[in-house]
């Protein structure tokens, strides 16, 4: 059975082999693609399975006040912005022994080089530019950046459920690299 249970409360079913996702200090390329392959999916599990949508004015009506705002997210409202998904996504890693992190910054889409021979780049950030979104850490590479808001994820990643489509050589630098 591929399935497990979140404290109990939330269960999500991986459909690809996933074993050595949390295996820590390994170099082994395969706990690369595991890892990368349950993060996905935990991302497709959030938004094809339980059905949670993008909206920046989720629906409050029915949130229970004796659970926590991720808790409500995926169990009662069902809606939510980049917080919400990048939240929730980040609990559940942690819960499965990956080590993950919620990052809060800016989505800065209006970037333009002023000087063509010093390469300086400038622009303005705004308000609704502030984005969040997940980082879950790859030994030996550092801190990778996983957009869960569905129509980012979609626009990064293709269709959910892409987490499968095959298997990947992982590219592995040399020491000169």
């Amino acid at each position: 059975d591929d399935s497990f249970i979140l404290e109990n409360k939330v269960s999500v079913n991986i459909p690809a082999d996933v074993s050595l996702a949390n295996v820590r200090n390994t170099s082994d390329p395969n706990a690369y693609i595991h890892r990368d392959r349950l993060v996905r999916n935990v991302i497709d599990y959030i938004i094809d399975e339980m059905g949670c949508e993008y909206t920046i004015t989720p629906d409050l009506t029915g949130v229970d006040a004796s659970l926590d705002g991720v808790e409500n997210f995926l169990r009662n409202t069902k809606e939510g912005y980049c917080v919400q998904f990048a939240s929730a996504v980040t609990l559940i890693l942690r819960e499965l022994g990956v080590p993950a992190r919620y990052v809060e910054g800016y989505i800065a889409d209006e970037i333009e080089r002023i000087s063509r021979d010093d390469f300086v780049y400038g622009g303005y950030v705004r308000d609704y530019n502030a984005h969040a979104w997940v980082e879950v850490w790859f030994d030996g590479v550092g801190w990778i950046q996983y957009e869960a808001t569905p129509q980012y994820y979609t626009g990064m990643y293709g269709a959910t459920g892409s987490a499968d489509t095959g298997p990947i050589t992982p590219v592995i630098p040399d020491e000169e690299t």
